[in-house]
């Protein structure tokens, strides 16, 4: 049997022609913009975020700390360099340069939400030096929510991160509170490192962090264990009030644990089977604080 081949005819094209338009004007027509859940919430804790950007470069500049325009194209004053005396851990300077995004704020109004946390609330708040950026996400929404943190600062930092001694995370955070940009700061502060006691870093090294401290008045929570400084932690936050969330950014052992393999990014509502090593984040999920 022989395959017939024919053209199609121009009657035909142009009725699918005329199709495809008014399929594309319904389209066009009927099409709605719908905003994103707390859009405004968002909106205006992103403004926050780039008003607190613009003032911590500003610092950077003030004290004479050039920007590296190689690993920081951006140039937001937000990455620091690849190791430097406080530099505790190994990080991509990639990861660093992706956490300048200021969605990082939308992200955290979605969980609290889900929380129902709401304004006055108390929020336990466990920071390092890796992601100041991230810092500075999380410190705009909870201004823009009007929740009242805890906050406590592992000063050391990974690399590329807020790892100059002289500009650490206690300095960007406290020339944003000087500038009224934040109206809190943190209360408490330990320097990090191998069971967040200050090992694994020189002597000379220990005096710088114990020196950001002192400059910026923030207490320091020191201990011989990591199981006495977890529950110093814990006991710090617990005696403020009624604990509503439990938030961290970046990689203090005391706060995510020895192993903490089994921890998965983003909102944690239940302790894992499987998470055996102590840490903040382990007590409370155990006393369900969130």
């Amino acid at each position: 049997m022989k395959k017939r081949i024919e053209k199609v005819g121009r009657h035909v094209l142009v009725i699918f022609a005329l199709f495809t338009i008014a399929l594309f004007a319904i389209e066009v027509t009927t099409q709605k913009s719908v905003r994103a859940p707390y859009y405004e919430d968002k909106i205006k804790a992103g403004q926050i975020f780039q008003e607190a950007m613009k003032k911590t470069k500003q610092e950077r500049q003030r004290i004479g700390l050039p920007i590296d325009e190689i690993n920081d194209p951006n140039e937001t004053g937000l990455i620091g360099e690849q190791y430097t005396p406080i530099t505790f851990q190994r990080s991509d300077v990639s990861a660093s340069l992706t956490s300048t995004n200021p969605n990082f704020s939308a992200i955290f109004i979605e969980y609290f939400k889900r929380l129902k946390v709401k304004s006055g609330d108390l929020v336990a708040v466990g920071v390092d030096g890796t992601y100041p950026a991230v810092n500075l996400s999380l410190y705009s929404v909870l201004r823009e929510m009007g929740l009242k943190p805890i906050i406590i600062t592992t000063v050391s930092s990974a690399m590329w991160g807020a790892n100059e001694p002289t500009f650490t995370w206690l300095d960007i955070e406290h020339s944003n509170y000087r500038e009224g940009i934040f109206p809190f700061r943190s209360a408490a502060a330990t320097y990090g490192g191998e069971d967040d006691l200050g090992r694994g870093f020189s002597p000379e090294a220990r005096l710088l962090l114990e020196n950001a401290t002192k400059r910026n008045d923030v207490q320091l929570l020191e201990s011989d264990s990591l199981p006495i400084m977890i529950n110093k932690r814990v006991d710090f936050y617990l005696s403020q009030g009624k604990i509503k969330a439990f938030v961290n950014v970046g990689r203090s052992v005391a706060n995510i644990g020895e192993n903490h393999t089994t921890l998965t990014s983003g909102l944690i509502r239940e302790k894992p089977k499987r998470m055996l090593a102590n840490s903040v984040i382990n007590q409370m999920l155990d006393k369900k604080y969130q």
